[in-house]
C-alpha cells in the first residue's frame, strides 16, 4: 500500500465482530486509522492519479474539502513500532484495507489534509489482542507490506463524491490509465 516505511498514525477507533471462515467462528476488529498530514508523497504512493486529485503541483486543490477513496490493495503485513528506530510492538497480518477519506483541515493559517484508513485486523492471536487493547489511541508508527505481490502491478482504486456516493474515476493499479 504505501511505501514509506514508519508512518506515524493512531488507531483512532475499533469496532470488534465475529466473522466466521468455513471450519470456525472468530474475532476481528475493524478500525480507523489516523493519518495527518497526508502528503503528496504518501498520496503518490497510491496512485499518480489519486495524489493529482488532491494535489497541484504540491499544492492542496483548493476546490476538494472530501474525498472517499476504496482502495483495492492486497492484504497487508502490517509492522508496529513505537518509534521509527525501536523495536516491533506486533506485526499484524492479513490485514485487509478497505476504503481511505481525505479531508481538508485548517487551523488559523494552515490547512493540511486528514486520512482516515479503514482495516480489519485478525484477532485470534492473543498477542494482536493485547496489542490493540494497549495501544489504542495512541500514536505509533506503521510500515506495510503486501502479503502477496499484485499479479498485474499496483493498486486499485475508486474515487467517489463524499456526499452523493458517485463513482467519479475508477484506477486499475499498474495500467496508469484512469476511467472517469
Amino acid at each position: 500500500m504505501f511505501e514509506t516505511a514508519c508512518i506515524p498514525m493512531l488507531i483512532n477507533k475499533a469496532t470488534l465482530r465475529r466473522e466466521m471462515d468455513d471450519e470456525e467462528s472468530y474475532r476481528v476488529a475493524d478500525v480507523t486509522l489516523l493519518l495527518e498530514p497526508f502528503s503528496r508523497e504518501l498520496a503518490a504512493e497510491l496512485g499518480e492519479h489519486i495524489a493529482a486529485h488532491l494535489f497541484e503541483d504540491d499544492e492542496m486543490r483548493p476546490e476538494v474539502e472530501k474525498v472517499n477513496l476504496s482502495l483495492n490493495a492486497p492484504d497487508q503485513r502490517v509492522i508496529v513500532a513505537s518509534a521509527p528506530d525501536a523495536p516491533a510492538l506486533a506485526e499484524l497480518k492479513s490485514v485487509t484495507i478497505g476504503a481511505l477519506a481525505v479531508t481538508r483541515k485548517a487551523k488559523e493559517d494552515h490547512e493540511w489534509y486528514r486520512a482516515t484508513i479503514e482495516a480489519r485486523i485478525d484477532l485470534r492471536e492473543r498477542e494482536i489482542r493485547e496489542f490493540l487493547f494497549h495501544h489504542f489511541g495512541e500514536l505509533r508508527v506503521f510500515t506495510f507490506y503486501p502479503e502477496q505481490t499484485p499479479l498485474f502491478g499496483g493498486h486499485g482504486a475508486t474515487l467517489t463524491n463524499a456526499d452523493t456516493g458517485e463513482v467519479l474515476a475508477e484506477w486499475n493499479g499498474g495500467a496508469g490509465e484512469a476511467t472517469h
